[in-house]
């Protein structure tokens, strides 16, 4: 059991590094305002990714249920067109609403980056104001986000479950560590894209957009690849 459980976590923590969801993170990465923020992002799609995960697989595994193949790739498809979306929604705010950067901090506290939009401003930037509050612990897109993921890589959890759990009580805490291990392992990668961000929001503007947009683009690549596959298996 304990070889059961270990295994859980640490394939819950490669689960994160798979490609759609290597896109989704740096889709919504590239607009946080600190390292912190962008980890709670990270974080807030883990949460979600195992709570679609709990639902669906121990209720299929105790009851002996399956997921279709057709129905597997009907989700990756709708995680295609989420990542799409993704990519085309970062692109439409950064020019839509002049998004740019700087570093600051409150009352002597930390110094950090800030991403922010000037949009509805009527009056140059030097005299803009630059007040601003800080986005909420918990992020409900990136949560969102999480639990499509979740529903998506359900049927390839429910297989690995039928082949490592052998008492159906270790159901719910082999599919806990797993999204324990997403969670974790989302936040490790976070991380890594936080901190060249922060880098280079602090170092130049025009390479922070750079990363922004080819972020856009890597999520757009990834879910048309997703898409397509998806709609393949099914038509």
């Amino acid at each position: 059991m304990t070889y059961a459980m270990l295994t859980a976590f640490l394939i819950g923590m490669a689960h994160a590094l798979e490609a759609d969801h290597l896109a989704a993170v740096a889709s919504f990465s590239v607009r946080g305002k600190s390292v912190r923020e962008i980890v709670r992002q990270g974080v807030s799609w883990g949460i979600g990714h195992s709570i679609t995960l709990f639902v669906l697989v121990v209720p299929l595994f105790l009851l002996g249920g399956a997921i279709s193949p057709d129905i597997e790739a009907g989700m990756e498809s709708l995680v295609g067109v989420m990542l799409i979306a993704l990519g085309l929604r970062l692109i439409w705010i950064l020019r839509r609403d002049r998004v740019h950067v700087h570093v600051h901090s409150h009352d002597g506290g930390e110094r950090h980056v800030h991403v922010h939009s000037h949009k509805d401003d009527a009056v140059p930037h030097a005299a803009s104001p630059h007040d601003h509050s800080h986005a909420p612990a918990f992020s409900r897109r990136s949560l969102g986000v999480g639990l499509l993921h979740g529903a998506a890589g359900s049927a390839a959890l429910l297989l690995l479950v039928n082949a490592q759990v052998p008492v159906p009580w270790q159901v719910v805490p082999f599919v806990l560590l797993f999204g324990l291990g997403s969670v974790a392992g989302m936040a490790f990668v976070s991380m890594v894209f936080a901190l060249p961000l922060r880098w280079a929001a602090r170092s130049a503007q025009r390479i922070l957009t750079g990363v922004q947009y080819t972020a856009s683009a890597a999520a757009m690549a990834v879910g048309g690849v997703l898409l397509v596959e998806g709609l393949s298996a099914v038509l």
